[in-house]
C-alpha cells in the first residue's frame, strides 16, 4: 500500500555552517521533505517561520543572536504545533527542550541514520488523525 505523504515542510537553523550543509544534505536524501528555509540567527528564523509555514523547525540550542531555548518559546506563540528538534553539543539543554515538548535532541557530531529516524517518526506522527475534544467518547 502507498501511503501519499504531504512533504514535510523544513526549515533548519544552525549557526555553524558546515553542520548545517550536512543537515541540508540529510535532508535532501529523503522522500517528502521539502526545505523551506535555512537561517543562522533567530531573528531570521522568526521570519521564516511567518512567511514559509513550516511543520518543523531544526534548531540549535545555541544561537548569536538568543538561546534556542527562548526562540522556541517564541516559536510556539506563532505556531503552537510546530515540530521541534534541537540539534546541538550540549546535554544541558535537554530538561529545557523537554519542557518546550520538543519532539527530538540529537547531539553532535550529528549522525545522519539519527537524523532520518528523527524526521521519519515525526512524518508518521503526521498521519496519525488529531482526535479533537468533542470527537471523543467518555
Amino acid at each position: 500500500m502507498v501511503i501519499d505523504m504531504t512533504p514535510l515542510r523544513i526549515i533548519a537553523t544552525i549557526d555553524e555552517t558546515v553542520i548545517l550543509m550536512s543537515i541540508c544534505s540529510i535532508l535532501n536524501e529523503m522522500d517528502s521533505i521539502e526545505l523551506v528555509g535555512t537561517a543562522n540567527n533567530a531573528s531570521d528564523t522568526l521570519k521564516l517561520v511567518k512567511e514559509r509555514e513550516p511543520d518543523l523547525v531544526l534548531l540549535d540550542t545555541k544561537l548569536h543572536d538568543m538561546e534556542g531555548i527562548e526562540l522556541v518559546e517564541k516559536l510556539r506563540n506563532e505556531k503552537p504545533n510546530l515540530y521541534i528538534v534541537f540539534i546541538t553539543a550540549q546535554k544541558k539543554y535537554l530538561h529545557e527542550a523537554l519542557r518546550l515538548y520538543a519532539y527530538g535532541y540529537i547531539t553532535k557530531p550529528i549522525k545522519k541514520e539519527r537524523v532520518k529516524d528523527t524526521i521519519r517518526c515525526i512524518q508518521q506522527a503526521m498521519q496519525i488523525p488529531k482526535i479533537s475534544p468533542a470527537n471523543s467518547v467518555i
